[in-house]
């Protein structure tokens, strides 16, 4: 058995543990979130994640219940996971370009190579500058808002302007009150 426990002082944990596996390495020291001293150590999430998807190593974890545990250390710990951190975070899983949505209609794996389902987490649409008719249309059924095709270009006009207005993206309910006031 060959043991690796690395700390991301560097940013560079994770990158460690997948040469440390590659090199031979069978056991893993990993933390829920990332947690740990000075800069932590490997994320669980991540490691587990990449092994399976990235070097098609099968750990018999379930993945299924990485997001839910992640919220409760989150909830435990009172350390708030960073909203962009990978897989675990609210927006890890979160686009507004029109051309990212397409993409991923047609493969689901076209911009990352997890659904966020597959781990207990779940992909948003966000409005801003670069919503087309397809964000739009998935964020409308996302609040359950019913929309008219007529009615698109003038709902993402006034997106685009509001965004333009509050630095990029705009509010749930922005939205919820431009289509009231159609």
């Amino acid at each position: 058995m060959l043991g690796l426990h690395c700390h991301n002082d560097f940013g560079l944990a994770l990158a460690n543990v997948f040469a440390g596996v590659r090199a031979g390495a069978n056991l893993v020291d990993v933390t829920v979130n990332g947690l740990g001293d000075r800069s932590g150590n490997p994320s669980f999430a991540e490691v587990a994640i990449g092994l399976e998807v990235l070097y098609n190593v099968k750990t018999g974890i379930d993945l299924s219940g990485i997001y839910r545990l992640s919220k409760e250390v989150e909830e435990i710990s009172r350390i708030p996971i960073p909203t962009n951190r990978p897989f675990v975070g609210k927006y890890a899983f979160t686009d507004e370009h029109e051309s990212h949505i397409n993409a991923l209609q047609k493969d689901p794996f076209a911009c990352q190579g997890i659904r966020p389902e597959s781990i207990g987490n779940k992909r948003l649409y966000l409005l801003g500058k670069f919503t087309g008719p397809t964000v739009l249309k998935l964020k409308c059924m996302e609040l359950g808002l019913a929309l008219n095709n007529d009615d698109y270009p003038n709902v993402i006009e006034q997106i685009k302007t509001l965004a333009d207005l509050h630095g990029g993206m705009i509010a749930d309910a922005d939205l919820i009150d431009i289509v009231r006031r159609l």
